[in-house]
């Protein structure tokens, strides 16, 4: 493997290539590619969650289900993440929703919520869900291969690759999703 090195702008100055044996050079290649990249990768910022996310969508998961514990944070309101879950969820229409999202409760107030707009939306494509027993830090599961689980307010840890964690963490919420409920107060395209 090589790495390149670019030019300080002074005549004669020509990019060069170095061979690089070490460990960091191996793992350049795969380093975030959703369903290749082994690493847990600690999102300490708005930015670096948003960048995880649009990676993910856009690599095309076959499912993505969010359970957004705090609806409030954030991240939730991006444009940049609202946007990315919006072209995920166009991308392939054609075996009904690609994208659940269950929420808490159903708060005053929550359809002016960006994540239910959208919902709202492109209500055939995404299946929004209640289940008062969500825990409060939110999980995204995109099937099949990664995960990012928030373990505060501010820092979410991250997987790209890891089939087997994705799967563990689907069952453990079948029992949520098959015990969750539709808005009772949804507008008409909820339904």
């Amino acid at each position: 493997m090589c790495i390149f090195t670019g030019s300080t702008g002074r005549a004669g100055d020509m990019m060069r290539i170095v061979p690089w044996s070490g460990r960091w050079a191996r793992s350049l290649s795969d380093h975030l590619i959703p369903g290749k990249d082994r690493e847990t990768h600690r999102l300490e910022t708005l930015i670096a969650q948003s960048g995880w996310l649009e990676i993910v969508l856009s690599a095309n998961p076959h499912h993505v289900t969010l359970l957004c514990g705090d609806p409030h944070h954030a991240l939730w309101s991006d444009p940049a993440v609202i946007e990315a879950f919006s072209q995920y969820v166009r991308t392939d229409s054609s075996h009904g929703p690609r994208l659940t999202l269950l929420f808490p409760s159903e708060e005053k107030h929550w359809e002016r919520h960006p994540l239910v707009q959208l919902q709202q939306r492109l209500s055939s494509l995404i299946e929004l869900r209640i289940q008062p027993q969500i825990p409060k830090q939110a999980l995204l599961l995109a099937e099949p291969w990664g995960v990012m689980q928030f373990v505060n307010d501010e820092i979410a840890m991250a997987e790209m690759n890891n089939p087997s964690r994705v799967e563990h963490l689907k069952l453990e919420l079948r029992s949520l999703l098959e015990h969750s409920h539709r808005p009772q107060n949804a507008p008409q395209s909820f339904l």
